[in-house]
């Protein structure tokens, strides 16, 4: 017996019907979508139709669940979150307003901290914001989280949850409090 939600049960999703969506929308994945519903109205089996088209069998599941509520209409491409939108810098940006008097970056450093997971080389070092760092070749392969506090001026190194290493992080300027 077949797993009911495995089943394509909306009038409007035939044969004839997912080939003209397919014609008249562009896109390799409202195509990809159209052939794996085309095995299931064939009869094809799920595992199968994964592994043949690359899927996840969450995937098919959503998909078919979709189009046996709302239709065909499901599998239009939904348009794009706002946050993917905001991406560029708006037009009347500028870093001229932060340069000093050398071009260089004066930018306001605010007191915290701020904390990145590494993974030491074969040398026992790590790279952190474009510096090198050795750890200790011991921990090869291992993850460490280097955490610089720009209170102390420091980087920290711990390795399960322990400080094994401090290092020196000079800036230019000074820390400010941040705003609450």
């Amino acid at each position: 017996m077949r797993n009911p939600t495995l089943t394509l049960t909306h009038p409007e999703v035939t044969r004839e019907g997912l080939l003209a969506f397919a014609r008249k929308t562009p896109g390799a994945a409202i195509g990809i979508k159209v052939a794996a519903l085309l095995l299931v109205l064939e009869g094809q089996r799920p595992k199968w139709i994964i592994d043949i088209l690359g899927l996840t069998r969450q995937s098919l599941n959503n998909w078919m669940h979709n189009v046996n509520e709302r239709g065909i209409a499901a599998l239009k491409a939904l348009p794009r979150p706002v946050w993917l939108t905001l991406r560029h810098l708006p037009s009347a940006f500028s870093l001229e307003h932060y340069l000093d008097d050398r071009g260089h970056l004066a930018l306001l450093i605010a007191k915290g901290r701020v904390s990145f997971v590494r993974k030491v080389d074969a040398h026992g070092c790590i790279e952190f914001n474009g510096a090198e760092y050795f750890i200790f070749r011991r921990l090869e392969r291992q993850y460490v989280v280097a955490t610089l506090s720009t209170y102390h001026r420091r980087v920290f190194v711990k390795f399960e949850n322990k400080v094994i290493k401090t290092f020196p992080f000079p800036f230019v300027g000074k820390a400010i409090d941040p705003i609450a």
